[in-house]
């Protein structure tokens, strides 16, 4: 799979929610109060910044990638913990045998079950309210993770749809569903020219995918010859006649389609930039900017400067050094 320069994922902070990132620790504060969660192992960039919070990787694989996901769903679920919170309901079924449930002392008991006198408890874990109303045992709190797991797993607590021995009827909690408020979070609305540009990108990696690869004739046979692609000779070639089952090679079938076949694999249209001058007239949505190998590391930080400032991602940006008053690349 293509690797782009840059993943990315951005995550919009609600009203009255902020965010700050510190020795690899995200904390999120909001109405309802603070959560905090490292995060130093992921091996991801976190930014915050202006109502946002960023997540990105530089050349990321398949693992990064999802761990971009990952990290950004855990700061979305953070942000709507401390904005609104979360609620799960669970019903209380049972059969012949009325149980009462109750919560006290940071325990959940229930009494009666298959008719054992015995109550069975069930630990409240992390910071959650658990209250009974009626036939439902409702849960609330700000951590999507404390609130999802209740009530925890015990040796006395009952198993949905289990019987025990010698017994001729059940009674059971369902299977926790999340109740959220009505209104989910904002999602941010991507420009019509990024989603195009995805578009593209998406359809280049694609293309790209259903291509075989092109290997010389008899190279995975002889360790002298090179897999880089050759044209096959010989009268008796049966790769030169395209029999089945021996390795494609070149056609015009495999041509790339024009709309993306001088594309980037980001889908952005490259331009080759020598100077700063070059950087007019080019668009941000659509361009990408590719620094000659033949520019110096000076004029290449003042390119790469001048680019930022226009909002034009550089496909080979420099790494640039702070040494006193002086920049090197």
């Amino acid at each position: 799979m293509v690797r782009l320069p840059v993943e990315e994922r951005i995550v919009e902070l609600p009203e009255g929610v902020t965010a700050s990132y510190e020795g690899g620790v995200l904390t999120v504060k909001g109405p309802r109060g603070e959560l905090r969660r490292n995060l130093a192992h992921a091996g991801v960039e976190i930014k915050v910044s202006d109502g946002k919070v960023v997540v990105r990787r530089e050349w990321a694989g398949k693992r990064e990638r999802s761990m971009i996901g990952t990290v950004a769903a855990h700061v979305k679920n953070m942000a709507l913990g401390v904005s609104r919170g979360f609620t799960y309901k669970l019903k209380i079924v049972s059969s012949h045998f009325p149980i009462t449930v109750k919560v006290s002392d940071g325990k959940v008991y229930i009494e009666n079950f298959i008719g054992e006198r015995r109550p069975r408890t069930a630990k409240i874990v992390g910071d959650v309210k658990v209250k009974v109303e009626g036939e439902d045992v409702i849960v609330q709190g700000i951590n999507l993770e404390d609130v999802s797991r209740q009530p925890p797993t015990s040796s006395r607590q009952p198993k949905s749809g289990r019987k025990t021995p010698g017994s001729s009827s059940t009674a059971s909690t369902s299977t926790r569903k999340p109740w959220r408020d009505k209104q989910e979070m904002a999602k941010p609305k991507i420009p019509e020219a990024e989603k195009a540009r995805r578009s593209l990108s998406k359809k280049i990696r694609q293309t790209k995918a259903g291509k075989p690869r092109f290997i010389r004739q008899e190279s995975w046979r002889y360790k002298r010859v090179k897999p880089a692609w050759r044209k096959p000779r010989g009268i008796d070639s049966r790769m030169r006649r395209s029999k089945k089952g021996w390795p494609a090679s070149p056609s015009t079938g495999y041509r790339t389609p024009k709309s993306i076949r001088s594309l980037h694999p980001s889908g952005f249209s490259e331009a080759l930039v020598h100077r700063v001058e070059d950087l007019k007239g080019l668009n941000p949505q659509t361009h990408a900017v590719r620094i000659a190998g033949s520019v110096g590391k000076r004029k290449r930080v003042e390119i790469f400067r001048e680019a930022e400032s226009l909002g034009l991602k550089v496909l080979n940006p420099p790494k640039i050094v702070e040494a006193g008053k002086g920049e090197a690349g």
